[in-house]
Parts: C-alpha cells; sequence; structure tokens
C-alpha cells in the first residue's frame, strides 16, 4: 500500500469504498488518498498544498472554536517532523 496519507471526515476516520466530500477531500481524490509514496519510501508526491495551510487563519471552513484550539494550521506538523528528521541526520 503506497497510500501514505488519506483524507478523513470530521470524526478522523476515512471510509475505504466511499469519497469524502469537499471540505474533507478538496480535490475529490479517489479512495481518498491525498499523498503517495514510491516504494522505496525517498519519494512523497502529495496533492495537497500543505504550505498553504500552515497558519490557521487559512482554514476558512473550520468553526472560530475549533481553530482557537490549534497552535498551527493542520498541516504545521508536518513540516515540524520534517524539520526534526533533518535535525536528526545531522
Amino acid at each position: 500500500n503506497l497510500a501514505a496519507v488519506k483524507y478523513v471526515d470530521r470524526r478522523d476516520y476515512s471510509v475505504k469504498d466511499e469519497r469524502i466530500p469537499y471540505p474533507m477531500n478538496p480535490n475529490g481524490a479517489d479512495l481518498n488518498i491525498a499523498a503517495v509514496l514510491s516504494p522505496d519510501g525517498r519519494v512523497l508526491a502529495i496533492m495537497p498544498h500543505p504550505e498553504r495551510v500552515v497558519r490557521t487563519e487559512a482554514n476558512s471552513y473550520m468553526t472560530r472554536d475549533a481553530l482557537d484550539n490549534w497552535v498551527h494550521g493542520p498541516w504545521a506538523r508536518l513540516f515540524i517532523n520534517a524539520r526534526r528528521w533533518v535535525g536528526q541526520q545531522e
């Protein structure tokens, strides 16, 4: 299985045979796949643009209460973990 990231619904549940609707699956991807990984694990091809939503203000479809509970946007963890991994390689 090379699906590295999948879109999920508001309950954090990915339905295998059903396409999750917008905005949880913004581009209507089959099988709710947001990113695929090469067989050797070195290449990640990702459709959403995580750099566009690292700030909570960019999430116009979220309620104010939900946004207030986040320190960063939903994709910030991707960059935090990438930086952490790079730091471990030095």
